[in-house]
């Protein structure tokens, strides 16, 4: 039975480490992906940015029913726990990330417990088995301390909701003046030629002298013999 328990408490623990990798893994995607959600050279697919679209159009769908009166927060909270690491939801994967230790903790009372009634407590391989599974789930405790689940949930929801309400729309007004600036070089150009091909439509200004005044020459030479004649 101790055993069986024993078998039950490594289960567990490698079930912790798992989802606890998981759980990192995912905070860590959503970190970078705020990095590279707004530049647009960086090389992205559209599942690196998911998280980061899903809460700017949660955010953009409730600033146009409520107006400026918005809780970011809740809105990154929300859609955090909406989400899925894999086939698993974010709310199961972090309840066992967390929780599960407890089991274990538990598990270990009633292997006590399970010593005691066999009569087993001062044997060997039931010390041993029982103070192997209190290592173990001190040793995941200790693991679940380093990683800081918790606290790393609490640094994206605050890395996300600052990227919402500050950077966020830096960027888009800079991306705006960018096309402002590029529309208007261009309609600069298009005036520049404009003019360049109405220069060159124009007469040659000397060459159109040179022929008014050879016209004028004519002119006086026509009249000359006219008077010629009629004298």
């Amino acid at each position: 039975m101790i055993i069986s328990l024993f078998a039950i408490e490594f289960i567990l623990a490698s079930l912790t480490v798992f989802t606890t990798l998981m759980l990192s893994h995912k905070f860590n995607g959503i970190e970078k992906s705020l990095g590279i959600y707004g530049n647009a050279k960086a090389y992205r697919t559209q599942s690196k940015v998911a998280f980061i679209d899903k809460v700017l159009s949660k955010y953009k769908e409730c600033a146009d029913k409520l107006g400026e009166d918005l809780n970011v927060e809740s809105i990154v909270k929300a859609e955090l726990y909406k989400e899925y690491i894999g086939k698993f939801s974010f709310t199961t994967v972090k309840s066992i990330a967390l929780k599960t230790t407890r089991v274990m903790w538990g598990i270990i009372v009633l292997q006590g417990g399970v010593a005691f009634a066999m009569q087993t407590v001062h044997e060997v391989a039931t010390i041993v088995m029982i103070t192997t599974s209190i290592l173990l789930s001190i040793s995941i405790e200790m693991f679940k301390f380093i990683k800081g689940i918790e606290d790393q949930s609490d640094v994206i929801i605050m890395l996300v909701q600052d990227y919402i309400t500050n950077v966020y729309p830096a960027e888009v007004r800079k991306k705006m003046t960018n096309q402002e600036i590029a529309r208007l070089k261009k309609r600069v150009m298009e005036l520049e030629e404009e003019l360049h091909i109405e220069e060159l439509s124009k007469p040659d200004h000397a060459s159109y002298q040179e022929e008014k005044l050879s016209n004028d020459e004519l002119s006086m030479q026509d009249i000359a013999k006219l008077i010629g004649i009629f004298q």
